[in-house]
């Protein structure tokens, strides 16, 4: 008896421990292409050529935000891509419970920021910008990214961040 949990304990142990989180099953979707950026790297490019990476909007990233450990941006310009990162991101949403941050719409972009707090509600552990964009024309999904931060970020820095990377 004892052998057979044991089997079944090295079985399971190893899926529970390299689960991905919802939202970071974005990287397994045809047609949505993935960046990402730790803060070592960031370190790294910047002692090699910090003049190169001046104009670069997710790098500032790590400037704004001290506590900032891992960048990552999904996109997708394909409509039916977009739909299923849609989804997707909305099921993250709700699985992890996280919390709407910050929100707005201007034609024709429409961007929501949510977080997963830490017991200090001015600082979250995750947050999740969402942008999405509807083609003009016809009012369809032409575009979507979706920008993942891990680390520990404060709240009210968030719509600066927006304003920087999106």
């Amino acid at each position: 008896m004892k052998t057979v949990l044991l089997i079944i304990a090295c079985i399971i142990f190893p899926k529970t421990i390299s689960a991905q989180t919802s939202i970071e099953a974005l990287e397994d979707i045809a047609g949505v292409e993935m960046v990402i950026i730790t803060k070592d790297a960031f370190n790294l490019l910047l002692k090699f050529n910090p003049e190169k990476f001046k104009e670069a909007k997710a790098l500032h990233a790590f400037q704004v935000l001290e506590g900032l450990e891992e960048l990552k941006i999904f996109t997708a310009k394909n409509p039916e891509s977009a739909k299923i990162m849609t989804r997707t991101f909305l099921a993250a949403i709700n699985e992890e419970e996280l919390t709407a941050l910050e929100g707005g719409q201007e034609d024709p972009e429409f961007v929501k920021i949510y977080g997963k707090l830490t017991a200090d509600i001015a600082v979250a552990k995750k947050v999740i910008l969402y942008k999405k964009e509807r083609s003009l024309k016809d009012n369809s999904e032409s575009a979507t990214v979706v920008i993942l931060l891990k680390g520990n970020i404060p709240v009210y820095k968030t719509s600066r961040l927006v304003n920087l990377i999106i």
